[in-house]
C-alpha cells in the first residue's frame, strides 16, 4: 500500500478503505496493549452478549467450532495462493488473506450475533445503543466539512444510510453479508456461505426481494428471541465481511 500513488491529499477526499480499517486495528492494538481481537472481544461484544465472533482463518483445516463450509461460484477461477508457494487455490481457502485483513473483514459471526451488534448501534430505544445519538449521526452522515464538499452523506463503515434505511454489504470468495436497519423498525441480517457470479450486485438483488417479501407481511409475531437461552452450537458461524 505504501507503494501506491495518493489519489489526493488528506482531508479533501473520503471514500471507504479496507485498508484504513487494517490501520485503525493497528492503532487499537497500539493504544490499548492487546491484541485487536482480544480488545474488541472484551469491550465490545461481550457486554452485547457476543461471545462468539472471532477473527477468521484461511484454511478449510483451520476452520473454527460450527464455522461452515465456504463455497465459491461454479465456474470461479482459482487464485494463487497467499503464501507464495505459486499453487493455485480456490478463493475461500488461500485465495484471500482474511486473518490478515482482521479489522477490515476478517470477523465471523452468526447472522444471531451480528444482527445482536446492529441493534446496539441503530438510534432506535428497543436495544441500548452503545453510541452516543450524536455519534450514531456522524456515523451515517458524516463529514459535511471536507474541503471538497459533496452532495452525498458520507457515511462511515455503511454502505450507504438514508431517511429510510441503513445498509451495509459484503463479499468475499464463499460468502456475503447484507444488513439492513429500516426506519419502521426493521432490521434484518442475511449471510451466504457461497459467493456469486455476480459478485457485489448480488446484495442489491438480496435487498430487492427482502423488500418485496416484507412488504406482504401485515403481522409479525412479538416475540424477544434474545431473551432465550439458546444453545450456540445451533448457529451457522460465517464470514462478516466489510469488502465491498
Amino acid at each position: 500500500m505504501l507503494s501506491q500513488k495518493m489519489p489526493a491529499e488528506p482531508g479533501e477526499f473520503f471514500d471507504y478503505s479496507n485498508f484504513g480499517y487494517c490501520l485503525l486495528g493497528r492503532v487499537i492494538e497500539k493504544v490499548s496493549g492487546q491484541s485487536y481481537k482480544r480488545y474488541v472481544q472484551e469491550n465490545l461484544l461481550a457486554p452485547l452478549g457476543i461471545r462468539q465472533m472471532q477473527i477468521g482463518n484461511n484454511r478449510y483445516e483451520e476452520q473454527l467450532p460450527n464455522e461452515v463450509t465456504y463455497y465459491d461460484h461454479l465456474g470461479a477461477s482459482l487464485k494463487p495462493d497467499i503464501s507464495g508457494s505459486g499453487n493455485k487455490v480456490v478463493r475461500p481457502y488461500g485465495g484471500t488473506d482474511v486473518k490478515m485483513l482482521g479489522a477490515a473483514g476478517g470477523w465471523i459471526a452468526s447472522s444471531v450475533e451480528l444482527l445482536r451488534l446492529t441493534l446496539s448501534l441503530d438510534g432506535m430505544a428497543t436495544v441500548p445503543d452503545i453510541l452516543s445519538q450524536e455519534s450514531i449521526r456522524e456515523m451515517t452522515c458524516n463529514l459535511g466539512n471536507l474541503a471538497q464538499e459533496s452532495t452525498r452523506c458520507l457515511e462511515i463503515g455503511w454502505r450507504y444510510c438514508n431517511p429510510q434505511e441503513w445498509v451495509r454489504t459484503g463479499y468475499f470468495g464463499g460468502t456475503h453479508a447484507v444488513i439492513c436497519r429500516r426506519s419502521d423498525g426493521i432490521t434484518w441480517v442475511l449471510l451466504t456461505n457461497q459467493s456469486s457470479w455476480c459478485g457485489p450486485y448480488f446484495s442489491f438483488e438480496v435487498l430487492s426481494e427482502m423488500e418485496r417479501i416484507l412488504s406482504a407481511v401485515q403481522i409479525f409475531p412479538q416475540r424477544d428471541l434474545f431473551e432465550k437461552q439458546v444453545d450456540n452450537s445451533l448457529y451457522t458461524i460465517m464470514r462478516v465481511l466489510q469488502a465491498k
